[in-house]
């Protein structure tokens, strides 16, 4: 089910019982269509993608796009291998790195620091060799949560908007909140607590799969993940 900006417009002024432009024109609900969507997809992280970075020998840290938000996870892919990275706050690499912060391999671990638009990745060990199997450049696979796309202020009421599907009313909230607010109307209050409460509920709606994931206990190096065992990590 797809919504275009036309008929979200049209679901805006129908509440705010403006049926043509007057008050509040369509460039301004169009810019407050764009900080709903900016912060649904902060606070709720349902806007995914993926992305991928080609590997620099000898580099460790790579600046992501602008509109990544944050790294979910991230894999290591040679050419032939696409090997899962473990994730580590940045603060906790020390215990993993060491005194060998600079050591070079095959990466095993990943951390983040920074935000957008300049959130950085950081590898360890830090990337041997750029060339993977049969000259394919190594990369860093990623799987993120990012911003959505920015909807045109004015003309091409075709377009349609990019909000998780179902939700369609949260964005409809969050624009008659500011409306209501520009107008210093007292409504606004409530209204903004519409919106927070669907938000609310947006951001405990899972959206993955609710699974435990498989451990393996081994009596040297304590939980493993099961993957580790079957395709033979160990040796």
């Amino acid at each position: 089910m797809t919504t275009t900006l036309a008929e979200l417009e049209d679901r805006v002024r129908a509440i705010l019982d403006e049926a043509t432009a007057a008050q509040w024109s369509s460039e301004n609900l169009r810019r407050w269509f764009n900080d709903g969507l900016r912060d649904i997809a902060r606070t709720t992280r349902h806007y995914k993608s993926t992305a991928q970075i080609n590997l620099v020998a000898g580099v460790a840290e790579y600046t992501c796009a602008e509109n990544i938000l944050t790294i979910e996870m991230c894999w290591f892919y040679d050419g032939t291998s696409k090997r899962p990275l473990v994730p580590e706050h940045f603060e906790q690499m020390d215990q993993i790195w060491g005194s060998h912060q600079d050591r070079a391999g095959r990466p095993t671990h990943f951390s983040t620091w920074g935000n957008s638009p300049t959130l950085k990745l950081r590898l360890w060990p830090v990337p041997l060799e750029t060339n993977g199997v049969g000259g394919v450049t190594a990369k860093a696979l990623l799987n993120t949560a990012v911003l959505p796309a920015e909807m045109p202020l004015t003309g091409n009421p075709t377009t349609t908007v990019d909000v998780p599907a179902g939700w369609v009313d949260l964005l409809v909230d969050y624009c008659e909140y500011l409306a209501l607010r520009r107008d210093r109307d007292p409504r606004s209050g409530e209204a903004f607590q519409v919106y927070q409460a669907k938000r609310n509920d947006l951001i405990h709606s899972n959206d993955y799969l609710s699974v435990n994931r498989g451990i393996v206990l081994d009596p040297y190096a304590g939980p493993v993940p099961m993957w580790h065992v079957e395709d033979g990590w160990w040796d």
